[in-house]
């Protein structure tokens, strides 16, 4: 069950800490402290994949280096990496705030989230 790669644009910004989910983080570890938002399949890049639908959900839940991933806080970027479906082994919280990308690499294409 290897998951496909897939490079998805967006805007990188802090979780909101608000959405912590009561009784505990989720048992993969604690919440995303990013995630992307308006996010869509990055224009020229096979997003799709063999899974078909693996892009799909408008914000994801960011996981990866903090030194990769802090830096660019509110800057639109392009993320390349693989993707957990909301709900795999999560709790409801973690669910609700939709699947992990896991960050293998990160580029920035614009200072400002537009």
């Amino acid at each position: 069950q290897a998951a496909s790669k897939v490079t998805i644009s967006g805007c990188d910004q802090t979780a909101p800490t608000a959405s912590a989910t009561p009784g505990g983080a989720a048992p993969s570890g604690p919440a995303a402290k990013w995630v992307l938002a308006n996010a869509k399949a990055a224009t020229g890049a096979g997003a799709v994949g063999t899974a078909g639908s693996a892009v799909t959900a408008t914000r994801y839940q960011l996981e990866g280096e903090e030194k990769t991933i802090s830096p660019h806080v509110n800057h639109q970027v392009e993320i390349t990496g693989t993707v957990q479906p909301a709900g795999a082994g999560a709790a409801a919280g973690a669910a609700a705030a939709g699947p992990m990308l896991k960050v293998e690499s990160l580029k920035m294409i614009a200072a400002k989230c537009s």
